[in-house]
């Protein structure tokens, strides 16, 4: 052998020939941006999915706001809340300081027979409701349903209601809210975790409460913190970037273990049906082209609901409805191999049947499993997408699961008429396009760089 000749390994010429063909590196790349991001999540525990801000609802991108619960409670003494934990010396809130009102109508034969302000024991014979001004209508319930209002009107004991009000029957509940435009505010000492002290304008006290709403400020150890929402916010005022991110979870673990599980069912189904073949083969494939008659999505959604939406029970139950096609791959690719030389040396050494086909024949066919495991998780996260989408969304321990294709679903409904609130769907559906393209693309490119016949 000439000293030129340089043996090259199999892992070299994989590399050269996947960074030589352009649909695979696409995809590879396409498929690494929502897969990067969602792995990301593990590694950096800020993300926070089910925290609900109502006051920040809808929100565009990049959106920011201060950091703040929706009740914030200090006591002189006792720790601070968990969001606040990682603050060492000094925590500063300013708040805008607000009032609330609620006032009760009560109607009889279709006129106002008394107005009362909660609290109060002395009725009212007027009241004048602004929606926007010193006084702020907040709310007002007609019949079960809270309907937005934002027309001027006043009522008065004795005379009929106003056109604005004329589908109340019986009471009328108006909530208005004043605020103060001048800020408290609030300064927190920590001392080892825990609250030393509370100054609220100056002065101490023992326990201060104040809602996210109206915090306008805060500072943590001097620094002024705020949370950046870079896929704006939901309906409920969580962190969108957040949910897409746990989604992601959610759709590639049911895309990646329920393939698997169909990979293992097909495999050893198909090499058991390709290598023994005969009376054993046509039984096997007659019960797989007696399965094929079975509407396989309509099958998936009877097990989801005779035995719960379970994620374990997703996983069977895509996994068992998946592996017809591997089993017929593999069962052609053994049919063409198991009359080779090799196998016929592999008996004449004394290997068992099973020996030959997890040994001999299965590790040759591996080319064509692997593309096709590469196609079937695309077909999977689609399939988890549509039940989510229809309402058969996944459950663990009792709680939805919001995959991709909840958020979609949830998306659309949120989006409106007019479109204005987009992202709330746009961005899910991105990351699974991009997801889906990129699994494809990779499938198609392993299948020239797989192929021997192949040149690229």
């Amino acid at each position: 052998m000439s000293d030129d000749v340089k043996y090259v390994s199999g892992w070299r010429i994989f590399l050269r020939r996947f960074c030589g063909h352009k649909a695979a590196l696409i995809g590879f790349l396409t498929l690494m941006m929502p897969v990067g991001l969602v792995l990301s999540s593990f590694f950096y525990d800020g993300y926070d999915p089910t925290t609900i801000r109502p006051w920040i609802a809808g929100k565009g991108i990049l959106f920011s706001s201060p950091v703040c619960l929706s009740e914030n409670v200090f006591t002189v003494g006792e720790s601070v809340p968990t969001l606040f934990s990682e603050c060492e010396n000094s925590l500063e809130f300013d708040v805008m300081g607000f009032s609330q009102k609620e006032f009760r109508i009560v109607l009889k034969e279709g006129k106002v027979a008394q107005i009362r302000e909660s609290g109060k024991s002395d009725p009212l014979q007027e009241l004048h409701v602004i929606p926007e001004g010193a006084v702020k209508y907040e709310q007002i319930f007609l019949s079960d349903k809270p309907e937005g209002l934002t027309e001027e009107f006043s009522v008065k004991v004795g005379e009929v209601l106003p056109m604005i009000l004329t589908e109340i029957n019986r009471v009328a509940i108006v909530r208005s809210t004043s605020y103060d435009y001048i800020p408290q505010n609030y300064r927190i000492e920590l001392e080892n975790g825990e609250v030393a002290s509370i100054l609220k304008n100056g002065k101490a006290v023992k326990e201060c409460k104040f809602e996210g709403e109206f915090v306008t400020l805060s500072k943590f150890d001097g620094e002024l913190e705020t949370l950046m929402y870079g896929f704006g916010t939901d309906m409920l005022g969580r962190d969108l970037l957040a949910r897409v991110v746990y989604g992601g979870r959610i759709s590639l673990m049911i895309g990646f273990v329920a393939t698997f599980v169909s990979l293992i069912i097909g495999v050893c189904y198909g090499a058991i049906s390709g290598y023994f073949g005969g009376r054993t083969d046509r039984l096997m494939m007659g019960t797989v082209d007696v399965m094929y008659a079975v509407p396989f999505m309509f099958l998936v959604i009877i097990l989801m609901v005779n035995f719960g939406r379970n994620i374990y029970v997703l996983f069977m139950a895509l996994g068992a409805v998946q592996w017809l096609t591997m089993a017929r791959i593999v069962r052609g690719s053994l049919l063409s191999l198991k009359n080779s030389q090799f196998v016929d040396a592999a008996k004449m050494s004394g290997a068992s049947s099973w020996q030959i086909i997890f040994q001999h024949l299965l590790p040759n066919t591996m080319s064509t499993i692997i593309v096709y495991t590469t196609l079937t998780v695309p077909a999977v996260i689609l399939e988890e997408s549509f039940l989510s989408f229809i309402g058969l969304s996944v459950q663990y321990e009792g709680r939805n699961l919001d995959s991709w294709g909840a958020l979609i679903s949830y998306g659309v409904q949120a989006v409106g008429s007019d479109g204005g609130r987009i992202w709330i769907l746009l961005f899910p559906a991105i990351a699974m396009v991009m997801t889906l393209i990129g699994l494809n693309l990779l499938g198609d490119g392993l299948r020239d760089i797989l192929d021997p016949k192949s040149k690229k």
